[in-house]
């Protein structure tokens, strides 16, 4: 009986050491794969989610500045520029310090070296002389929101036009669009309405549409 105690009594054998240590480095490993799977799917949703979250800042932008697109005293037309991912306009949305005061706005995306894209916004506050409106200076930039190197275009716009002589009551075509410059209107055309996607289109969920009725032109 005192030898089977004293048997008893040695402990762990070195192999037995081993064995036991292996096993614990095997489940360490496990418990940190699951670990790092888990901040990793964290910290992408919080990034999905900031995504969205600026998109929908930028479209609640957007929108407001294109709702009240006008025409200024003394010219001929709201629009300047628009093609399919930029559009220069006059509106009274009240974006700047003055009220009632036709501002020139251009919402476009800007290509940087590394690829990444950024959606800005310029809105330039005019003057106005016994000769008319003018809009000096480059304006305020407006960074409304950056995507990463690869994504596909973050900001794109369609439009459509109505009829001015029959007071708009029906819509009259979508506009091709061009790569650069003013679209072309038929007689008596002019915008009834913009819409617009912004947001990471590379990921599904992480982009805002809208389309804005022109309540000053319409």
């Amino acid at each position: 009986m005192r030898a089977q105690r004293l048997r008893n009594d040695q402990g762990f054998t070195l192999a037995e050491l081993m064995m036991a240590m292996g096993i614990f480095v095997i489940l360490m490993a496990i418990v940190s794969i699951v670990m790092l799977t888990g901040f990793s799917a964290i910290r992408g949703a919080l990034n999905q989610s900031s995504d969205l979250s600026d998109a929908q800042n930028s479209a609640e932008w957007i929108s407001r500045e294109l709702r009240y697109m006008a025409v200024p005293e003394g010219l001929t037309s709201s629009v300047t520029e628009v093609t399919p991912t930029g559009i220069t306009f006059y509106t009274y949305s009240g974006t700047g310090a003055k009220m009632d005061v036709p501002y020139k706005v251009r919402i476009y995306t800007v290509t940087a070296a590394d690829g990444s894209k950024t959606v800005q916004s310029d809105v330039i506050t005019p003057t106005k002389s016994d000769t008319g409106w003018t809009w000096p200076g480059s304006g305020t930039t407006r960074i409304l929101m950056r995507t990463k190197a690869g994504t596909p275009a973050p900001l794109t716009f369609r439009m459509w036009t109505c009829d001015s002589l029959t007071g708009c009551l029906t819509v009259s075509r979508e506009l091709t669009l061009p790569s650069t410059g003013v679209p072309t209107f038929n007689a008596g055309e002019i915008p009834q309405s913009v819409a617009f996607t912004v947001g990471n289109t590379s990921t599904p969920g992480q982009t805002v549409s809208q389309q804005v009725r022109l309540v000053n032109l319409t």
